[in-house]
């Protein structure tokens, strides 16, 4: 919906405007992915957002911890947004899954580093 349309993109605004302030970053990447939980009207994915949430609060703290690490995941979220605000699913789908690649990526790095 055009509502729903809009908090998406709310969020994603707030993401942009506070790359450099980590709390505010997270908070609002954290609303923009539970936005797009609920505009997807999935019945499996919309009651396990605020797991799915706390979970992703945990991993940004340590994957996005700096201005640089924010700014490429605004290019990412950016992407997602435009083709969602598009009402293009397959863009989203394939923005998504560079977001994906590029997320498991950083993972595999930083959880790398941590055990060795």
């Amino acid at each position: 919906t055009d509502s729903e349309l809009a908090a998406i993109q709310n969020a994603f605004d707030d993401m942009a405007k506070n790359i450099e302030n980590i709390d505010a970053f997270i908070d609002a990447d954290l609303r923009c992915h539970a936005a797009i939980i609920s505009a997807s009207h999935n019945e499996f994915l919309r009651p396990v957002a605020n797991v799915i949430c706390a979970a992703m609060l945990s991993s940004l703290r340590i994957t996005n911890p700096t201005v640089i690490q924010n700014r490429n995941s605004v290019n990412l979220h950016d992407a997602i947004n435009l083709a969602i605000q598009a009402r293009d699913p397959e863009g989203a789908r394939a923005a998504m899954a560079a977001h994906q690649a590029h997320m498991s990526n950083v993972i595999q790095t930083v959880f790398g580093e941590m055990t060795e």
